[in-house]
């Protein structure tokens, strides 16, 4: 399609052809095949060479190639994505480089389009190189920045890691633009990993600090929840008498227990200072862990109170000259289900 936009578009206004295209830059129609050309070039950056119909002049059959090696480019970017977040494609990624390029990939392609699809492969390499390149770069000057804000990372610093960190950017700034102008993608690849050793754990115990409050509170009201539930039943409330006190203090001693666990938690945590590194028992993840459990357990359990207590409330009335009693004190069915039965004996 872009091979035969750049040929319409190229030849004189007089031509039938150039007529009825120049008619549908017109009509503006989103189906249109000049508007779809239109929206690939600016999905790979060559809006610019859009001229309305005009020509390109000499950048014929230049275009169509630059738009298919940025398809490319975009699609090994997605590509890339995917790996990082797929076990199984990153095996098989592995295995790929490894191998090299299939031999099957190279069959039957003219001498033309075999060098042009090297030069296509070598302009993706070299690509990837700078984005590397560039990404360490980016690391460098980011990390420095947050490390010297009072208001981002330098809080959670050591002065000796600091100094240290910083100290180890000036050497990769230094190394960048003097022996590592024109390295291979893996070395910078290799140095990035070497920077987040040190960068990374700071912005870790931030990122801690920040969410670990939030989860611990939504932890609390879980289990201030249930208390409430636990201490309604403990003062006589009528609408709990048909609970069994035995089940009331299990629930009872898993809160007692819990609230043990995270007292201690609790004392661990404002021990911590923002420099030293998260103990895996205190990270935020467990506390979400916990706070998910419990509510699920507590959940349950009130919930089946108060299907119990519904069918407890359940009347009885005649039904065909026999007495109508609810199967549902015997084998309690879903709260669905009691609902239904109360419409029923309402309709008689």
């Amino acid at each position: 399609m872009v091979k035969y936009w750049e040929r319409v578009s190229s030849i004189e206004d007089n031509r039938l052809v150039k007529q009825a295209f120049l008619m549908m830059l017109q009509d503006k129609r989103k189906d249109s095949w000049p508007n779809q050309v239109k929206n690939i070039l600016d999905r790979v950056g060559l809006g610019n060479c859009w001229n309305e119909g005009k020509g390109i002049g000499e950048m014929v059959g230049t275009v169509s190639r630059l738009v298919a090696s940025r398809l490319e480019s975009q699609e090994v970017q997605v590509w890339q994505a995917e790996k990082a977040t797929s076990p199984s494609l990153g095996i098989f990624a592995e295995v790929k480089e490894n191998w090299g390029e299939e031999i099957y990939l190279k069959m039957g392609l003219a001498p033309d389009d075999l060098k042009w699809a090297q030069l296509i492969a070598g302009d993706r390499q070299e690509r990837e190189r700078q984005d590397s390149k560039n990404s360490l770069e980016e690391y460098i000057y980011d990390a420095r920045n947050r490390a010297s804000d009072e208001t981002d990372l330098e809080p959670y610093l050591k002065p000796n890691d600091r100094q240290r960190l910083l100290s180890k950017l000036e050497e990769m700034e230094n190394w960048l633009y003097e022996d590592g102008e024109d390295c291979q993608k893996s070395v910078y690849v290799q140095k990035i990993e070497d920077l987040r050793k040190l960068g990374d754990p700071p912005k870790d115990r931030k990122r801690e600090y920040e969410l670990r409050p939030k989860v611990i509170e939504e932890l609390c009201a879980g289990l201030q929840k249930a208390r409430k539930f636990v201490d309604s039943f403990a003062s006589g409330d009528d609408k709990y008498s048909h609970i069994d006190a035995a089940e009331v203090q299990k629930l009872e001693k898993a809160l007692q227990e819990k609230q043990i666990w995270l007292d201690q938690k609790m004392g661990a945590v404002t021990r911590l200072a923002k420099t030293d590194d998260i103990p895996a028992e205190l990270r935020s993840s467990v506390f979400t862990a916990e706070t998910q459990a419990c509510n699920k357990r507590n959940l349950a359990s009130i919930q089946k109170f108060k299907i119990l207590y519904q069918c407890m409330h359940i009347p009885t009335r005649p039904v065909g000259g026999s007495s109508f009693f609810p199967i549902c004190l015997v084998h309690p069915p879903p709260l669905n289900t009691v609902k239904e039965n109360k419409k029923m004996m309402n309709r008689n």
